[in-house]
C-alpha cells in the first residue's frame, strides 16, 4: 500500500486504515477453496495470471531515481553489452524497466510484468512506438537484469490452443538498490509525455497508424497541456483499507492511482467517430465512489451536465447565442478559462 500522507513517502510504509490509497494491476488471485490443497502447477499458473503487460513510458526528474537507474546501468556497461552507438537506447530502455519494475511492485509486490521476447513485435517506426523500444536490446537487457538477480522470470511458451508471454517482476535485490539505497518513492516516478496519446482504431478495436495533420496535432498539444497539469496534483480515493479491498474485488483488478494520463480514441479509422477521452483510474470506479474521491486532499463535487443540450435548443440557429429560460441551469464564472484549457469538447468515456 502507498503511503499518500507525505509528498514523497519512504519506504514500504501501509497507509492509515482511513487514508487515500494508490495501486495498478489487475487480475487478483483467488484464494484456494477451505478443504482443498492447489495442485502446485495450478497455483503457479493462477499466480503467474497476476499480471499486466511491460509499460515502457515510466519517466523521472528526480535525482535519486535517476541514481538508481545509473547503477543498474553501469552494471550493464561494466558486462559489455552496450555498444556506444545504441548507448542511448539501453541507458532509456533500463530506465523504463527498472521504474516500471518497481511501480508494479509497490501496487503489489506478487504482479508480473508480461512482455514478448519476439523482437519482431517490437515495432519502432509505429506512431505509437519509442524511438528507444529494441526487441533486440529489450531482450538482453531482461536476461541481464535476471542473471544478475534483479527480477524473477518466467519464460513464456506457445504450444496448440494455448500460449503465455514472458513474465518478470522485481526482486528484493532491485528494490534495495531503488528504494533502501537511493530513497526513491512513488510520487517521483510519472508518465513519459512522449507517449501517444491520440489513438485511432479500425473496425475490429485495433490500433491503426496514422499521419499527422494540423487538427491531430492541436488535439495532441490540447491533451498534453491536460495531462501535465494533471501530473501536479494528487487524485486519491478516500476510503478503508477494508473498503478498497471489497472495491477491488468487486472490479477484480488493483486500481492504478498513478493512472492520471488521459488519451482520445477515434474508432473505425475516422476522425469523425469517437474521440472520447480514456483513461483517469477514476473513470473505472463504481459512480458510489465517486463521492470519496480527493484532489490535494479536497473534497471534489461532479457536475452534472446532462442538461447541456438545453442550450442547443435554446439556439437553433448557430449565428445567435440564446440565454436559457431562468431555473434550468446556474451558469458559473468561468472567467479566465481558456478556450485551449478545454478538451476539445470530447466526451469524457468509461472503460474501453
Amino acid at each position: 500500500m502507498w503511503e499518500h500522507t507525505r509528498t514523497c513517502p519512504k519506504g514500504q510504509q501501509k497507509a492509515s486504515p482511513k487514508g487515500p490509497h494508490s495501486g495498478s494491476g489487475h487480475g487478483t488471485p483467488r484464494p484456494p477453496r477451505k478443504g482443498k490443497t492447489m495442485d502446485p502447477k495450478q497455483q503457479k499458473a493462477e499466480a503467474l495470471d497476476n499480471s499486466r503487460p511491460l509499460y515502457m513510458w515510466r519517466l523521472s526528474d528526480f535525482p535519486e531515481a535517476k541514481a538508481a537507474v545509473d547503477q543498474v546501468f553501469d552494471e550493464v556497461v561494466s558486462a559489455g553489452l552496450v555498444k556506444q552507438r545504441y548507448r542511448s537506447k539501453w541507458r532509456d530502455l533500463t530506465r523504463a524497466i527498472v521504474l516500471d519494475l518497481y511501480a508494479a511492485y509497490k501496487t503489489d509486490p506478487t504482479m508480473y510484468l508480461g512482455y514478448s521476447r519476439n523482437p519482431d513485435n517490437y515495432k519502432v517506426d509505429s506512431v505509437y512506438g519509442a524511438w528507444f523500444l529494441s526487441g533486440t536490446i529489450l531482450v538482453k537487457l531482461i536476461d541481464h537484469l535476471h542473471s544478475n538477480g534483479y527480477i524473477e522470470h518466467h519464460a513464456g511458451f506457445h504450444s496448440e490452443g494455448k500460449s503465455r508471454v514472458s513474465r518478470m517482476r522485481a526482486t528484493g535485490k532491485l528494490m534495495n538498490v531503488v528504494e533502501a539505497q537511493h530513497k526513491v518513492t512513488v510520487p517521483m516516478v510519472r508518465h513519459n509525455p512522449g507517449e501517444q496519446v491520440i489513438i485511432l482504431r479500425d473496425a475490429d478495436k485495433n490500433d491503426i497508424e496514422y499521419e499527422d495533420t494540423p487538427e491531430v496535432v492541436r488535439m495532441r498539444e490540447n491533451l498534453h497541456r491536460i495531462n501535465k497539469g494533471l501530473e501536479k496534483h494528487a487524485i486519491l480515493l478516500f476510503i478503508k483499507d477494508e473498503e478498497l479491498a471489497r472495491l477491488q474485488a468487486r472490479l477484480n483488478r488493483k486500481i492504478d492511482f498513478a493512472d492520471k494520463r488521459l488519451r482520445r480514441v477515434f474508432n473505425n479509422g475516422s476522425w469523425t467517430q469517437g474521440g472520447r477521452f480514456y483513461g483517469g483510474w477514476w473513470q473505472n470506479v463504481p459512480r458510489e465512489y465517486r463521492r470519496h474521491i480527493r484532489i490535494n486532499g479536497k473534497d471534489v463535487v461532479e457536475c452534472d451536465c446532462h442538461q447541456h443540450a438545453v442550450r442547443h435548443e435554446q439556439a437553433p440557429d448557430a449565428g445567435r447565442r440564446r440565454v436559457p429560460p431562468a431555473g434550468v441551469f446556474q451558469q458559473q464564472d468561468l472567467q479566465g478559462l481558456r478556450q485551449t484549457d478545454a478538451p476539445d469538447h470530447g466526451q469524457l468515456g468509461g472503460p474501453e
